[in-house]
């Protein structure tokens, strides 16, 4: 089950901390209009994420008996990993430009759902780690659903928390927390490569 939980907690703070749509939707909303927007934004995965990971499921059940299927989805999901990984090392600056009107979930609905990252990661990371746990047991499966959503809004929330608190990010600091999350990224990326030529031969 430790492998379910470390595999939740660090996608769950990649996707939360990690700078993209979402990340700086969070930044500027809490800026602009305060921790409250933020915290909108912050949760709305819990929304969006609901029917992206029901449509993975019919994708990945299609094919749920098939080693030919799993290798590749294994394969291209180490490869994500591993963009995600590279993508943590680099540095990012976050635009923080002004809107409007807060509309906060809106905003984060739709920055979600217009984001690529959820579909490609529920297909071929997501989805495929839950049926693995599932047939271990239960909880290994809901021991990874459940720690990604904390931590992932979690994250999003003190985020959007310490803004409000202190009206700006420390660059040094999420440098930091980045870095740590594209090594442990790229372990999670050969595992995923490795189990993946697994299914292949």
């Amino acid at each position: 089950m430790l492998f379910y939980l470390i595999t939740g907690i660090t996608f769950g703070l990649s996707a939360g901390l990690s700078p993209g749509p979402l990340f700086t939707l969070v930044v500027s909303e809490t800026l602009n209009y305060g921790r409250k927007e933020g915290i909108k934004v912050a949760i709305a995965p819990l929304i969006t994420d609901i029917p992206i990971v029901i449509i993975s499921f019919f994708i990945i059940d299609q094919f749920a008996n098939s080693d030919l299927v799993y290798g590749i989805l294994s394969l291209g999901g180490g490869l994500f990993i591993g963009f995600l990984a590279i993508e943590s090392f680099k540095k990012k600056e976050i635009d923080v430009r002004s809107g409007v009107k807060a509309r906060s979930i809106r905003k984060g609905v739709i920055a979600n759902f217009l984001n690529p990252g959820p579909y490609i990661f529920w297909i071929t990371i997501g989805i495929p780690t839950i049926l693995k746990g599932f047939n271990l047991g239960l909880i290994h499966a809901l021991s990874f659903v459940i720690t990604f959503y904390v931590i992932l809004v979690g994250s999003k929330i003190v985020l959007a928390i310490i803004i409000s608190k202190t009206g700006r990010i420390n660059p040094k600091v999420m440098r930091y927390i980045n870095v740590v999350l594209g090594i442990i990224l790229f372990v999670l990326a050969v595992k995923f490569i490795y189990d993946g030529v697994g299914y292949l031969i």
